[in-house]
């Protein structure tokens, strides 16, 4: 969006309030994993994690997309804890006045 004018303040502030409340609707859905024989097969099969590739042990969990329910691969319970969604909508703004 493009927008001059001496509110162009408000109105951006206004427009990323919109932007954050639709994506906090969308991070806000939680589906459950998708089941495949992929990640069954993986849990049983993978020897390190996907997230920080140190050795898988028992504390293994299949992680997965909470928004689409996409199965991603196996991690650390810990790993997975680290990578969840956050809810805040990060701006940057080069050479704003």
């Amino acid at each position: 969006r493009i927008y001059r004018g001496k509110d162009c303040i408000d109105k951006f502030l206004s427009c990323m309030k919109n932007i954050q409340q639709k994506v906090k609707e969308i991070v806000s859905i939680s589906l459950p994993m998708k089941p495949s024989a992929q990640a069954e097969y993986d849990f049983i099969h993978a020897t390190k994690c996907w997230a920080c590739e140190k050795k898988l042990e028992t504390d293994r969990v299949r992680d997965h997309c909470h928004v689409t329910g996409e199965y991603r691969a196996i991690t650390h319970a810990a790993c997975n804890l680290n990578m969840k969604e956050r809810d805040r909508l990060p701006i940057i703004i080069h050479n704003f006045k």
